[in-house]
């Protein structure tokens, strides 16, 4: 089944990513290589089919009910310009996740 419509990254104040792949994959993560790695493989493989993790509560997390300063949103043309951006800095938790993701797209 392919789901690929949208990549959504939620980055919260407390160091966390929620992460949302297309319609029907979302996963909170503290661990900012593991979550560039399932963005990457989502991007490759297209769909998140065999993916166990999905949680109900983080596919309902919408930004636009949530804009308070602790949250920042990417999707994934943001991501994707911050990856090709070598001096990009913003929160460290977006800013580890993009540097996994660059490293990724390196090797």
């Amino acid at each position: 089944m392919t789901n690929k419509l949208k990549v959504t990254a939620i980055f919260d104040n407390g160091g966390g990513l929620t992460l949302k792949l297309g319609t029907e994959y979302a996963h909170y993560y503290t661990d900012m290589a593991q979550a560039a790695a399932d963005y990457k493989k989502y991007q490759k493989k297209g769909n998140t089919e065999g993916w166990e993790g999905h949680e109900v509560e983080s596919m309902e997390l919408e930004y636009e009910d949530i804009k308070n300063g602790g949250y920042y949103k990417m999707d994934e043309e943001d991501i994707e310009k911050a990856i090709m951006d070598d001096e990009y800095y913003f929160w460290i938790n977006s800013t580890d996740f993009i540097d996994e993701a660059r490293k990724l797209r390196d090797a």
